[in-house]
């Protein structure tokens, strides 16, 4: 038995990348020779031993839904406290194999560290919620990435955009990480806003997804929310039903549901209206219990300045005040001829 202790131990995760782990393994070979453990010969036939990996499939105690998203944005705050520099356009691909080399090797080193304890991490997790709408035991390939394609995470901030008038914010479930004095790593951490689509062009797209759950002919006609409140979302569905979507939002909460298996197959007879809708809409009821009545008060989309629907009013509008921002509805402006229900976003 060989046995090495390794400053990043997943750096040389033999399953990824294969030749990192070949190496440190000839590397140990190599340092016996050289301290005249062994031969030469017997540092020869041990450098040629093929390396045979056997994965054994197991639960760990960090791979469920929650922790494994907690830990890698977690992980990305700590590589933002270090000022790691991320980039996103490579103008080579040499270029973006040096990046992806040091990524990892940062990415890597911050979950180690992560792994291994001294930090207190608080995330914006509601594990009630979370628990009813997730089977146990399932591996957390939904909250991850696929090799190819986009995460349920993205889907999530996409139309989240749509929701916050056009208002993109790199937001995570980190809401702080202490070290094992107590005190906090990333210094207040703010999300970060982007206006990336126009308010009026956010609204209006709003409009129009209202109508898949509220119209006849909408392809989510059926899952309306029992309180009353406004929503709007998509349905989406693979070639072969291989894989269902539902994405949909309030004005309180965004939430994305993929169905499918992790090697795809077909699964005849279901769409993004069926299982994903319905867990969409059972996780919507969930979060607004218990204020209900205080929530779906001010849960209508008001149109920004720019979009009127011909109604104006004389009447001022009362303010409301939404979880995460800050949102002021009123009327009565411009001689009183505003749009009826006209709202500022700050």
């Amino acid at each position: 038995m060989l046995a090495a202790l390794s400053n990043s131990p997943s750096m040389y995760d033999p399953i990824k990348p294969f030749s990192d782990a070949l190496n440190k393994r000839n590397k140990i070979i190599e340092n016996f020779y050289n301290n005249g453990y062994i031969t030469e010969e017997e540092k020869e036939d041990a450098i040629a031993e093929p390396l045979n990996i056997i994965e054994k499939e197991g639960k760990e105690g960090f791979q469920t839904y929650q922790s494994t998203y907690a830990i890698h944005c977690a992980a990305l705050k700590l590589m933002e406290a270090d000022h790691f520099r991320f980039k996103y356009t490579f103008s080579s691909k040499e270029e973006y194999d040096i990046y992806i080399g040091q990524y990892e090797k940062a990415y890597n080193e911050k979950t180690d560290e992560i792994k291994s304890g001294g930090y207190s991490i608080y995330t914006s997790f509601d594990s009630a919620i979370q628990e009813k709408l997730q089977n146990n035991d399932v591996a957390a390939l939904s909250i991850g990435g696929f090799t190819n394609g986009v995460r349920v995470v993205d889907m999530v901030k996409g139309y989240q955009t749509l929701a916050n008038l056009g208002q993109y914010t790199d937001r995570t479930c980190i809401v702080d990480i202490r070290d094992s004095n107590g005190n906090s790593v990333i210094n207040g951490y703010k999300p970060d806003k982007e206006q990336v689509y126009a308010p009026d062009s956010a609204y209006m797209m709003t409009d129009i997804l209202k109508g898949t759950i509220e119209q006849p002919f909408g392809t989510g006609r059926g899952l309306g929310l029992d309180s009353g409140m406004p929503s709007a979302g998509k349905t989406g569905t693979t070639n072969n039903n291989k894989d269902t979507w539902f994405c949909g939002y309030t004005r309180y909460y965004t939430t994305a549901v993929w169905v499918g298996y992790d090697i795809p197959r077909e699964m005849s007879g279901i769409f993004g209206s069926t299982y994903s809708g319905r867990i969409w809409k059972n996780g919507a009821l969930l979060q607004i219990k218990g204020n209900a009545a205080e929530i779906v008060r001010i849960s209508e989309y008001f149109p920004p300045v720019t979009v009127s629907d011909g109604q104006t009013s004389d009447a001022p509008f009362e303010t409301g005040r939404l979880p995460g921002c800050h949102i002021y509805a009123y009327g009565g402006g411009c001689n009183g001829k505003w749009p009826a229900g006209m709202a500022a976003y700050l």
